[in-house]
């Protein structure tokens, strides 16, 4: 009979702190990698994802280390912008995909699930000047756009098609 008991009691401990893990992965943040020039270039975007309802923290790249773990990363830059912006499109990208953005002037996205930890689902707008930038995350709207709504719970998808 005691036995019957602690079965139980380890089921309803277990269910707890699966229930607790759900709700703590759906209220992530969407970390948003960009210097602070290309935040005042995207605010327009920012304020889009703003308006979805999208949980989001802007860091400047010189912090990504603290938070290149996260869930959820959005990398927006040009790799001659900053050093670390080419540091972190280094890191998240084959030799081959970083040499063709480096001359690409209409820039490119790149989905990189998994890129620095486990579960990890990356997206990375670069471009090798800041107006390729803006192109790869206009140009890949549909798609970006189906990932968020998908992460994030997204009902709605009205107005997104000047973003």
């Amino acid at each position: 009979m005691m036995n019957t008991n602690w079965k139980y009691m380890v089921i309803a401990i277990v269910m707890i702190l699966t229930a607790g893990f759900v709700q703590n992965a759906t209220a992530r943040d969407l970390i948003i990698v960009a210097s602070k020039t290309t935040q005042e270039t995207s605010m327009d975007w920012l304020g889009f994802l703003k308006s979805k309802e999208i949980p989001m923290k802007i860091i400047t790249p010189d912090s990504f280390s603290e938070y290149k773990e996260e869930l959820y990363i959005v990398v927006l830059g040009s790799i001659n912008e900053s050093k670390e912006i080419a540091e972190i499109a280094e890191e998240a990208l084959t030799a081959e995909e970083f040499q063709a953005i480096s001359n690409d002037s209409e820039g490119k996205m790149f989905f990189k699930p998994q890129a620095w930890n486990v579960g990890q689902k990356v997206i990375l707008f670069l471009g090798s000047n800041p107006e390729a930038v803006t192109k790869a995350r206009k140009s890949s709207r549909d798609e970006w756009f189906e990932m968020l709504k998908e992460w994030f719970e997204i009902e709605e998808n009205e107005g997104f098609h000047v973003y």
